[in-house]
């Protein structure tokens, strides 16, 4: 049995993800944003060797140069160990050598730029855009921007966008939910009030008749837009 490297595959880094807060209006008229996302990026002065311009690359002493560690073991039952029985198989484990990464070799002298790390702290950019009426949850797929490492894949960075708590409006699919209170007079005989809109509009509401407790008052075409529509 083994895990670890196959050969010919080059190892990825990983998909990252992170959530995003946006103002509600931005779900309504669209919204655009550059988010910086803070990696591990390849040391540019080694290009990701760790190895100082004149060194040389030696044999790695902990692999003697495989790139790979291999641990055995004997597995068997618990009730044949409790029985004292033979039985069970052996199994081998690879994994990549963490001294040299998997790459077999060490310098003779690391990078002055990394101290031999082959990876610096770093961020890259990446450009959200929120088109109007895109659900909550939506997720933004930037490819390989995630951690760089030498030999290796970058992963995926994966954004998902979720809205602020707005003071008046909540959100209900495509919907905009506006919850107000009032008086016993104006639920038996009518009312009328004035609701600012998430893009500023004044949208006055009329009712001239009975409001029952939890009632709604539906105004057409006033939610989110349906995106793509």
């Amino acid at each position: 049995m083994e895990f670890g490297f196959r050969e010919g595959q080059k190892k990825s880094t990983g998909n990252v993800h992170h959530n995003l807060k946006i103002p509600l209006l931005g779900f309504y008229q669209g919204f655009t944003m550059e988010v910086s996302i803070v990696r591990s990026e390849l040391c540019t002065m080694c290009n990701g060797t760790g190895a100082a311009q004149d060194a040389e690359m030696l044999t790695c002493h902990k692999c003697t140069g495989t790139g790979k560690l291999a641990s055995s073991s004997h597995w068997r039952s618990k009730r044949a160990r409790r029985e004292r029985r033979e039985g069970g198989f052996d199994q081998t484990v690879t994994l990549g050598c963490r001294q040299c990464l998997g790459t077999g070799k060490l310098p003779s002298e690391p990078c002055p730029g990394c101290k031999g790390e082959r990876t610096k702290d770093g961020q890259t950019t990446v450009k959200v855009v929120v088109e109007p009426g895109v659900l909550e949850g939506h997720s933004y797929t930037f490819k390989e921007q995630a951690e760089q490492a030498p030999d290796a894949v970058s992963g995926d960075v994966v954004l998902h966008v979720g809205a602020e708590e707005h003071e008046d409006f909540e959100r209900e699919g495509h919907d905009l939910v506006c919850r107000r209170n009032i008086t016993l007079a104006q639920a038996l005989l009518g009312f009328k009030m004035v609701v600012t809109h998430l893009d500023g509009r004044e949208i006055e509401i009329e009712r001239n008749e009975v409001t029952k407790p939890g009632q709604d008052h539906v105004v057409p075409g006033l939610g989110m837009p349906i995106h793509g529509r």
